[in-house]
């Protein structure tokens, strides 16, 4: 069966939920496309290596966490899923804002210490860490070199 235009658009708008992000539109020579070919993006496994997680976790990043959004592609015409350029790019910056350093099991093991030992030191104030949040309500501890190297002298002592 085939459909005119108008009534492609009314029939993906219902499977869509009225969502006009993949809604056909007119190329050159008569083709048509998706309105998800105009859009720049990157594929699951660009983005896992961009942000350096698994390409599991870019699904949940779309799925669950709802960090970035997938390109709907409703004819599956990409083998693997795309995501779009602005948002994935917004969260690589996120990301590289963040403070970078050693966690706390690294610190333990370079300290000779349990990581309970070095999470007490840090709710202390013994241990200077920065709280990065992690995952959808969790954090993590930073620990930069400066705040290591001033554990590792107190830690003779400790």
């Amino acid at each position: 069966m085939k459909f005119g235009q108008a009534e492609a658009v009314l029939y993906h708008e219902e499977l869509t939920n009225g969502n006009q992000r993949d809604v056909p539109i007119k190329l050159s020579d008569n083709q048509e496309g998706w309105e998800g070919d105009k859009v720049e993006w990157y594929t699951q496994k660009e983005v896992a290596n961009l942000i350096g997680v698994s390409k599991a976790t870019v699904y949940h990043y779309d799925g669950k966490q709802k960090k970035i959004i997938k390109i709907l592609d409703p004819h599956r015409l990409h083998k693997e899923a795309r995501y779009e350029k602005a948002e994935v790019d917004r969260l690589v910056y996120e990301k590289q804002a963040l403070p970078t350093g050693m966690s706390p099991n690294d610190v333990a093991k370079k300290l000779g210490l349990s990581v309970q030992s070095v999470y007490k030191y840090i709710q202390d104030g013994s241990i200077k860490a920065e709280a990065v949040p992690y995952g959808d309500e969790r954090i993590t501890y930073v620990i930069s070199e400066t705040a290591y190297h001033e554990a590792e002298k107190s830690n003779q002592t400790i």
